[in-house]
């Protein structure tokens, strides 16, 4: 079990993993998610929502039945990390708890959850996780003109991470919430591009890339692609080259977007078969 953990040290993909290995307990799980942008961190205002939403559950079971005394200590655990541990950098929040089974997880995003809701379970509700990620998917974007090529990696993780490529590292960007990496090449030859993307993608573990450009280097380009990483290839975009970060990466988004609207994501299907063991209490 996963006892007092937090999404410091891990991707949010990763983090799905990990729960979703939970194998299903007698004991209820409470699986809490929180927009925390709306109401500025009100402590408050969420300690009654979770309080209120598990009242008729409580006043359904015995007084001393072990099931009624899990949720009520989950109940105190979970207004208390919320009065003492919450940072007031998150702007989204999952909590897993099962005090009964020794349980309690945390996963603290830069990213609003789309509502806040509260489910009891057998195992973790992880449905909104899934849908979160699966939004903003980790990827490659590699932009180029006719002298230079610069490669980002766009993706949604839990928590804020140096640039560990050759080049320099760029920071933070609050408008998008998103961290990211990149680094600037000379074009003198396409094979040093090649080289730092399949690097970059070996890495990070990427499973998708996005080419923007408009000269006869991106031509050049896909032709070099080694088959692994051509593979990955989800479109070729057509972007100024002096298109900020910005437009780059929404631009690239919505073709990721765009493929799998058509192609469908397969373990979001099952995510949602998961989704009916669990009884919403929003």
């Amino acid at each position: 079990m996963i006892e007092g953990a937090s999404t410091t040290q891990t991707r949010l993909a990763d983090h799905i993993q990990q729960l979703a290995a939970f194998a299903p307990t007698a004991f209820p799980v409470l699986s809490l998610y929180l927009d925390l942008v709306p109401h500025q961190h009100d402590h408050d205002r969420d300690a009654a929502f979770v309080r209120a939403a598990l009242a008729d559950r409580l006043t359904s079971l015995h007084p001393h039945a072990p099931e009624r005394e899990s949720l009520e200590r989950d109940t105190s655990r979970i207004d208390a990390w919320l009065r003492e541990c919450l940072p007031p950098s998150a702007s989204g929040l999952a909590i897993f708890a099962c005090s009964g089974d020794g349980f309690f997880d945390v996963v603290q995003l830069d990213t609003p959850i789309e509502r806040r809701a509260l489910y009891v379970g057998p195992v973790p509700h992880l449905y909104p996780l899934v849908r979160l990620e699966d939004e903003y998917p980790r990827y490659a974007a590699v932009m180029l003109d006719a002298h230079h090529a610069r490669i980002y990696v766009f993706g949604l993780d839990t928590t804020p991470r140096e640039a560990v490529i050759a080049g320099p590292a760029v920071g933070g960007w609050s408008q998008a919430r998103f961290h990211r990496h990149g680094v600037n090449l000379h074009l003198e030859r396409l094979d040093d591009v090649v080289e730092n993307l399949d690097r970059i993608v070996t890495d990070d573990d990427l499973r998708r890339i996005v080419v923007t450009g408009h000269d006869a280097a991106v031509p050049r380009l896909r032709q070099q692609l080694p088959a692994r990483l051509s593979s990955k290839l989800v479109d070729v975009l057509q972007l100024d080259r002096n298109a900020g970060e910005g437009r780059v990466l929404h631009a690239t988004l919505a073709a990721l977007q765009a493929q799998d609207t058509d192609a469908g994501r397969g373990h979001v299907a099952w995510m949602r078969d998961v989704a009916r063991t669990s009884i919403p209490l929003s």
